[in-house]
């Protein structure tokens, strides 16, 4: 699934927001906390999910989030391009934080549903192939 980077309001909170229906595919509603690795730490960042996770606000929220986008030169962005990521599901409540890397000028290299790059059909929109309309692919950690 992918996810954004996400800041509160006044910029005081960080975390992931999960989009489009990767909340309702992949979190189960009976899970209290969740556990998402990091590329970067050995440590799983343990994050609560409460009740306004389902009802109304898709964010997993740490401020080990914002250390990790510190750290890794993401703050700030660039207002409304928040940089994105692949959280992988690795069953129990776990998941592994990928990069995604935006292409430039290679439109030809797509990201399917399973994480893996590959070519765009002849003469098909990505938007018939059910893609988004930016290229990705997962990268490693700089």
């Amino acid at each position: 699934m992918i996810a954004s980077a996400w800041r509160g309001g006044r910029g005081s909170v960080y975390g992931l927001r999960i989009l489009g229906n990767g909340r309702w595919l992949y979190f189960r509603r009976e899970w209290t906390t969740v556990k998402i690795l990091l590329p970067d730490e050995e440590e799983p960042v343990e994050i609560v999910l409460g009740d306004g996770f389902w009802e109304r606000s898709p964010q997993l929220r740490s401020p080990r989030l914002k250390a990790f986008f510190r750290r890794n030169g993401l703050l700030p962005w660039t207002p409304k391009r928040p940089p994105h990521f692949q959280l992988e599901p690795l069953g129990g409540g776990t998941f592994r934080l990928r990069w995604l890397e935006h292409i430039a000028r290679q439109p030809e290299l797509l990201l399917n549903g399973d994480g893996e790059a590959r070519t765009q059909s002849a003469g098909r929109s990505r938007a018939e192939e059910g893609l988004s309309p930016t290229p990705y692919r997962v990268g490693k950690l700089h």
